[in-house]
């Protein structure tokens, strides 16, 4: 009986480390929607104030180094 456990186990093994592995690729799914804007205005080094064209513009925190490398101003994102 105890045979046929450990081996139901390590038979199991891969399944659960599967599934773990698609919860995880779900969660990222879920992460926070991305849309298309461009950049407005850079306030600071941390803010800056991006629109879309179906949304309004809104006051955003970002990365020093993202804005600085990436962005200018008037391009989209």
């Amino acid at each position: 009986m105890e045979e046929k456990f450990v081996t139901n186990q390590e038979r199991l093994k891969p399944e659960e480390e599967k599934a773990k592995e698609d919860r995880s690729k779900v969660d990222d799914l879920r992460a926070s929607p991305m849309s298309v804007g461009n950049l407005e205005e850079l306030i600071d080094e941390n803010h800056a104030i991006v629109s879309s064209s179906v949304e309004p513009e809104y006051y955003v925190g970002s990365s020093p180094l993202s804005i600085r490398t990436s962005w200018s101003l008037g391009a989209p994102f």
